[in-house]
């Protein structure tokens, strides 16, 4: 199950959201009233903190290291002039 997997606390791929809306999620699927709009805070949580944490390191980790493909093409192309290969 989806709370099963992501929001309990022994889930195999448990996500960061605050506890308030773990009890949230977790009291909606044990009434078994489950609504459609049951996991739109916690996207909206993850979204969020995406934008303020994860993504801001990501960008600031592509700048600091130049990419893998552009350095293996680099590399390529020195290997070929120096054998003068085409």
């Amino acid at each position: 199950s989806i709370f099963g997997t992501y929001i309990a606390s022994t889930g195999e791929l448990q996500i960061n959201i605050p506890s308030a809306l773990v009890a949230e999620i977790k009291k909606a699927v044990e009434s078994g009233r489950i609504r459609r709009d049951v996991f739109d805070k916690a996207q909206q949580e993850i979204f969020s903190l995406m934008s303020r944490d994860s993504y801001p390191r990501y960008l600031a980790a592509r700048r600091k290291r130049p990419s893998v493909l552009g350095k293996s093409m680099a590399t390529r192309k020195s290997r070929v002039s120096a054998t003068g290969a085409k």
